[in-house]
């Protein structure tokens, strides 16, 4: 793998963008203490599949990242990469992600759930933590225009089904198997949000 360039906006220190060029030969680092310099290191980290906080000097995904952090493939302008959002409910550290695809030349906008089950200790903070997240997820999506959702779990968008009807042959404008509208994409937001919210009504005691 050959790194040239690692642009940051919203990672730790770096709440506005900012750019890094690895030029061939030697790329150093210079800076006073608390400038940032090993913030540098951790977002290749990050990018590259670290999801812990606590390995990143951090005392939860909150404090690495903030709403919206987008990264850039290429040289595509900011704000038409991949959204992130955290999400923390189904785990601390839980991510969503927004991102733009083509489908025959059409631009769709993808919604993907990072975490849909309950898989936390039954408490009355965490499925408010987890409605909250569901929330903020909608809201995102629905600024994106998102037609399409993906989840962690198959069960929830039926990717088993629908990967295999993507190997199909499709007519002339028929919509592509993952693609339903932005009414669907929220609804499954707002849904999953309810569902929470009654879980923590049920835990509250009883008058």
């Amino acid at each position: 793998m050959l790194i040239r360039k690692l642009k940051l906006a919203g990672f730790k220190s770096f709440v506005e963008p900012a750019e890094l060029r690895i030029e061939p030969g030697l790329t150093g680092v210079v800076g006073p203490n608390g400038c940032g310099k090993s913030n540098l290191l951790e977002a290749i980290r990050w990018v590259m599949g670290e999801n812990s906080p606590k390995s990143m000097r951090s005392g939860g995904m909150d404090d690495v990242i903030e709403d919206n952090l987008v990264l850039i493939d290429g040289d595509v302008e900011l704000g038409k990469g991949v959204a992130i959002i955290a999400t923390p409910g189904h785990t601390r550290g839980t991510l969503s992600y927004i991102f733009p695809v083509h489908d025959r030349g059409r631009a769709l906008t993808i919604a993907y759930a990072g975490g849909t089950a309950f898989n936390f200790p039954r408490e009355a903070e965490n499925f408010a933590i987890y409605r909250d997240s569901q929330k903020k997820m909608g809201d995102a999506a629905r600024a994106a225009g998102a037609t399409v959702l993906m989840t962690n779990h198959t069960e929830f968008d039926r990717a088993y089904d629908r990967a295999r009807l993507a190997q199909l042959p499709r007519a002339a404008g028929e919509k592509h198997p993952y693609e339903t509208d932005q009414a669907t994409v929220l609804r499954y937001f707002e849904m999953s949000g309810l569902c929470a919210e009654a879980q923590r009504l049920s835990m509250e005691p009883a008058n």
